[in-house]
């Protein structure tokens, strides 16, 4: 019956039904309401309980990274606000405009890094088949390895030619 109750008074709280009872009530009492047991030790707990302690651990980490980041927020906007009220609006647009051109430049080297991920000859897209290739050496030696075969002596495993055909470069983009 108690746990019938708690869920009614979860869903009330959720729904904020309880609100008007619960205003007088300080940040740090509706902290410990909601986060009861996390105030209790494990042992005390049953099995159920502790996954719903599990839980609000998570929400009350949660929470606090949620209110810090508001903090943050709240904080970066007042300092905006005091820059632009300020009699230096010089400052301020010279600051506005740096920004926006590092913005600029990063979007302009994500788009020009996109376009050179297709190309046969960039160096990004050489280093990426090197990797491939490099795979592929691993996985015919680990084969090797699991099935007991000696590889050939007289042949160099090192040297391989995969990507100096146009069909390798197919099978790159398909990856």
């Amino acid at each position: 019956m108690e746990a019938f109750y708690d869920k009614v008074n979860h869903l009330k709280l959720k729904l904020n039904i309880k609100k008007e009872e619960q205003e007088d009530l300080t940040h740090s009492q509706l902290m410990e309401q909601k986060y009861h047991l996390l105030d209790i030790a494990d042992t005390l707990l049953t099995a159920d309980q502790l996954k719903r302690k599990r839980i609000q651990k998570m929400q009350k980490t949660a929470a606090t990274l949620r209110e810090n980041k508001k903090k943050v927020v709240l904080e970066a906007k007042q300092k905006l606000e005091e820059l632009k009220s300020s009699d230096n609006k010089n400052y301020y647009l010279r600051c506005a405009y740096l920004k926006r051109k590092e913005l600029l430049e990063r979007i302009a080297d994500r788009k020009k890094q996109r376009e050179e991920f297709g190309k046969r000859g960039t160096q990004i897209a050489q280093q990426r088949m090197q990797k491939i290739v490099e795979l592929g050496k691993e996985e015919k030696l680990t084969a090797a390895m699991l099935q007991d075969i000696t590889l050939p002596k007289n042949k160099d495993t090192t040297l391989d030619n995969f990507g100096m055909d146009d069909e390798d470069w197919h099978v790159y983009k398909d990856i």
